[in-house]
């Protein structure tokens, strides 16, 4: 089966990964493993956007996106750095691209 998403293991030093830049939520259909099948991936810094697609590292999670939302940054902080992936999806699959870090007053 073909797919138009990329996912790639990130090369890290063996240094703690800080996580100080704005995180993001990304959810978007992945096609390859079922049909409308939704994934979430927390990034650890913000993705770049393309006229086509959207390019991102972070970790992929099954958590709700209300579980997410509340406690990104323990999702974060807990994730073996094994599992931060690089991430290229084509816009077509996105269905939300959410900033974590902005809160409305």
């Amino acid at each position: 089966m073909n797919t138009d998403i990329s996912i790639n293991p990130v090369a890290l030093i063996n240094k703690p990964v800080q996580f100080n830049k704005p995180s993001y939520l990304l959810t978007y259909e992945d096609g390859a493993v079922a049909k409308n099948k939704v994934k979430r991936i927390v990034t650890i810094d913000k993705p770049e956007t393309n006229s086509s697609y959207v390019h991102l590292k972070g970790v992929m999670t099954e958590l709700s996106e209300e579980e997410i939302i509340s406690s990104y940054q323990e999702v974060l902080t807990s994730a073996p750095k094994e599992l931060i992936i690089e991430v290229m999806v084509p816009w077509h699959r996105v269905f939300s691209l959410r900033s974590l870090v902005f809160k409305a007053k």
